[in-house]
């Protein structure tokens, strides 16, 4: 511990993860969050990996489909979730639907139900690439040149990320951060680019977890 009693290996401020699960999942056939992976769904091992990293409570959006995205999270009593009646909208609406109760002082780990292979690893490495680098308002991790989620970033970032139009996305805040040398690229595993967005991309992280 540092002499104002904070680790090291932990930013400043809380971090609040917030779950991004209110898409229709058209292409996957059914909702994504309720997907089984070993004895959870994909917003159960988001929830539990939150939760082994001893964030703040989550943040869940829901949307095209609340039942089962509430069915998911009610193992999880920590979570709150919320549903976004303009889902359809796009998903920095449901962004800013979410962010209406994080308190202004937190930071925020942007996560979408669809990319539930990263574990306590990954976020545990971003969390402390954001207390080494205390200057950086976004921390991504990063495999082959390409970057992944979730997405880790400061209160000031977040306050930007709350600004954004309806017709912007989440990358317009990160492709900024960039141009102004203040998001950190974090080394990390394929996992933290693997979209489920099929069901052939679903049994190929089943694989992956398989191979793990």
């Amino acid at each position: 511990m540092n002499p104002r009693g904070r680790t090291l290996d932990r930013p400043p401020y809380a971090v609040r993860p917030l779950v991004l699960a209110a898409g229709a999942s058209s292409r996957m056939g059914r909702p994504k969050a309720s997907l089984p992976f070993g004895p959870e769904t994909a917003l159960g091992r988001i929830l539990s990996t939150c939760a082994a990293c001893s964030l703040s409570p989550p943040q869940v959006v829901a949307g095209a489909h609340p039942d089962a995205v509430h069915a998911a999270a009610a193992p999880y009593p920590t979570a709150r979730v919320v549903v976004n009646e303009e889902w359809a909208r796009g998903r920095t609406v449901s962004i800013r639907c979410g962010l209406e109760a994080v308190p202004p002082e937190e930071g925020v780990l942007l996560w979408p139900v669809d990319c539930p292979l990263p574990g306590a690893e990954v976020v545990r490495t971003l969390l402390a690439a954001a207390a080494a680098a205390p200057e950086a308002l976004g921390c991504v991790p990063s495999h082959g040149g390409r970057r992944g989620h979730p997405l880790l970033l400061a209160p000031a970032a977040v306050r930007r990320l709350a600004a954004l139009g309806p017709n912007q996305s989440a990358r317009t805040l990160v492709r900024a951060l960039h141009a102004e040398g203040r998001l950190v690229h974090v080394p990390a595993g394929s996992e933290v680019l693997a979209n489920i967005d099929t069901p052939e991309a679903y049994r190929r992280a089943l694989e992956f977890l398989e191979r793990a």
